[in-house]
């Protein structure tokens, strides 16, 4: 998750231009190696054809979801709820529907030219519950005063939105407490990781929970997995360059339960033991299962405005992940974006899958997009909203 501000210094100061990984072992009961880590995994028949089958995995056509878009896209140039915002998230909700987590959120008016007032209302987490073609924003206060749903105590912090999950009448999310410095609006850091819970149906907050979290440097709530009795939370750099990938994992449903973390060889109580499991990866991505195996989708962290988005392939939500296939989130990006948002400075980033609109062999792979000039954002509403695409994988 990438604020508003820091995102055009982040993007130029990209890692490595793809995801680093390690060999495979052959067979055996050694341990996997993962740069200059290794995790004892017992390396059998099974895993053998399913790193076969993963190495036949290649995306073998990319279009755009035209009807994800167009309903985005009327509700969004109505003026009646959110007009724009990254860091996206999809749920099924239990009742029917699907819930959407945002994170900075640009709320009505917008002028009659396609662009917003600089009055406009920000807004640094909400959700959107979307039933058929109509949408409910959810906030606090008015859409003329509108607050987060979740906020923290003091002003000069704000929360912003990360992964989350439902399961049965609860809906959990992970947020990213930021902490404004006192030498300007887009001077921050980050001051902590929380775990929001709402009930459902109605979706109202019942508590905030601070994690315990020794290491700033790593900030939990990447993407969310629920796979073989466990909930792993993955985890990204939040600083440096190397930008590794981490996993945590709870017995339980309930994030609020004791997590262990993966220190390279095992599973910890000690948060400030893990061990990144791969480098390259931007803030947030998505580990999904896909045939029997595991699908990383992730931005490419390379060079200034690069369009890339580069799926990976695994046979274990651990990883090791092997790139598979790189396609192009859009084209209007750079120089090329200036015929179609009027402004040269554009960018895509964090394209994830939203696993819970995949079709078969169908991902929906979203993905943000903003500009390096903060003012577009106002010139035009339409530059800061997601793109949403259908991805399909070979069989």
């Amino acid at each position: 998750m990438w604020t508003l501000a820091a995102a055009a210094a982040c993007v130029v100061a990209g890692a490595a231009a793809g995801i680093v990984t390690g060999p495979a072992p052959a067979g055996g009961t050694e341990g996997v190696r993962v740069g200059a880590v290794y995790r004892p995994e017992t390396i059998g028949r099974s895993y053998r054809s399913c790193e076969r089958a993963a190495s036949r995995v290649k995306v073998t056509g990319v279009r755009k979801a035209t009807s994800i878009e167009g309903e985005w896209t009327a509700y969004a140039d109505s003026g009646t709820g959110w007009t724009g915002g990254d860091s996206v998230h999809a749920y099924t909700l239990p009742a029917g529907g699907i819930l959407w987590a945002f994170a900075d959120s640009f709320l009505p008016p917008l002028n009659a030219s396609g662009g917003r007032p600089f009055t406009a209302p920000l807004v640094h987490n909400l959700l959107v519950v979307q039933s058929g073609t109509s949408f409910r924003l959810l906030v606090n206060g008015s859409l003329q005063y509108p607050s987060p749903l979740v906020n923290p105590t003091s002003s000069r912090d704000f929360y912003l939105t990360l992964a989350g999950a439902i399961e049965g009448e609860t809906f959990q999310e992970i947020l990213m407490e930021i902490h404004r410095l006192a030498n300007g609006q887009f001077h921050w850091e980050q001051s902590a990781t929380v775990i929001a819970t709402f009930a459902l149906p109605a979706l109202n907050l019942v508590s905030v929970h601070r994690l315990s979290q020794p290491n700033l440097q790593i900030q939990w709530g990447a993407y969310l997995l629920h796979d073989g009795g466990y909930t792993y939370i993955y985890g990204a750099s939040s600083r440096g360059s190397s930008r590794g990938m981490y996993v945590a994992r709870t017995r339980s449903t309930d994030l609020d339960d004791p997590w262990t973390y993966f220190d390279g060889r095992g599973w910890t109580t000690r948060a400030s033991a893990a061990a990144a499991i791969e480098y390259g990866v931007p803030p947030q991505f998505s580990v999904v299962p896909y045939d029997g195996m595991y699908i990383l989708v992730a931005s490419s962290l390379g060079a200034k405005f690069s369009n890339e988005v580069n799926v990976l392939a695994g046979c274990s939500p651990l990883g090791p992940f092997h790139l598979r296939s790189t396609f192009a989130a859009s084209y209007y990006v750079g120089p090329y974006a200036k015929s179609i948002y009027g402004s040269s400075e554009v960018w895509d980033y964090e394209a994830m899958d939203q696993a819970v609109l995949n079709k078969g062999h169908d991902l929906l792979v979203s993905y943000n997009r903003n500009s390096l000039d903060y003012w577009d954002l106002f010139r035009n509403a339409k530059l800061y909203r997601p793109g949403y695409l259908r991805v399909t994988l070979s069989r």
